[in-house]
């Protein structure tokens, strides 16, 4: 969401009536589940005030603290290594 602040995805929503799904894809750390229990309970409160139900699918990465690391990270698939990519400038 970058940052702490629930604005953009309050704005986000206001802006978008007929989004009824939201996928949480925060770190998957303590202050990122902190983090979707807190996005969770706001909802939770804007969709009582406004008549609404919304579902929401709490998705961390699998692997690593977050998705940038699971996807840097070296992962072996039908064996088949995927490495870390070097930045190229």
């Amino acid at each position: 969401m970058g940052g702490v602040s629930d604005l953009a995805l309050k704005k986000f929503l206001e802006n978008f009536p007929n989004v009824h799904t939201i996928n949480l894809c925060l770190d998957n750390d303590e202050a990122g589940r902190k983090a979707c229990e807190d996005i969770i309970k706001m909802l939770e409160e804007l969709g009582k005030a406004n008549n609404k139900v919304y579902k929401v699918n709490v998705l961390p990465a699998k692997l690593g603290k977050d998705y940038n690391e699971m996807l840097m990270a070296e992962v072996e698939t039908d064996g088949t290594k995927v490495k870390k990519q070097k930045e190229v400038r």
